[in-house]
């Protein structure tokens, strides 16, 4: 639980491994993750602000304490290897090493993605998070997907067509 952040450091050493690599261009990093790798790309932009060109998270964790919905199986899974957020010792290591409280360390454009029937990560991770990044000047995009539930499938062919061109769009605006 107090260790959380340390698995960002692996990020952070394959980013100064790859400045290492001649036909690696490390100055066009984009992080990408969904769920758990959410939490990770926002976790690493928050500790290593200016290091990567922007961050995309699918479902993603950025609030400790406001994981899962509190009857779900996973959730007990959660305060188990995690910490429980009804626990007045645990509550500030879980916020400690949550992205959302540190929301105004991020430098670099978001895209969030999130299904508002997600029944592992709640969606109002990703609205707290699209709001906090905003409040600290932040750039965030936020496609909320009614009705998707964890991997965030879109409900059919446009919505799909949407959030593809959304996600080229955005990826292509970081390569300029």
């Amino acid at each position: 639980r107090e260790k959380r952040l340390e698995q960002v450091k692996d990020i952070k050493a394959l980013h100064n491994w790859i400045k290492t690599q001649p036909d690696l261009d490390a100055d066009k990093v984009l992080l990408m993750g969904a769920s758990h790798g959410g939490y990770m790309v926002m976790a690493s932009l928050a500790q290593y602000p200016g290091d990567f060109i922007g961050g995309m998270s699918l479902a993603g964790v950025s609030d400790n304490s406001l994981v899962m919905h509190e009857n779900s199986w996973q959730a007990r899974g959660w305060k188990q290897e995690f910490g429980d957020v009804s626990d007045p010792q645990q509550k500030p290591i879980l916020e400690s090493s949550s992205p959302l409280y540190h929301a105004d360390r991020i430098t670099e454009p978001v895209f969030l993605i999130h299904g508002t029937a997600d029944p592992r990560v709640v969606y109002q991770n990703s609205d707290k998070m699209a709001d906090a990044i905003e409040a600290a000047g932040g750039q965030v995009q936020y496609i909320k997907l009614i009705g998707s539930g964890h991997a965030a499938n879109p409900e059919g062919p446009l919505e799909a067509f949407y959030m593809m061109s959304a996600t080229f769009d955005f990826i292509e605006s970081l390569m300029e």
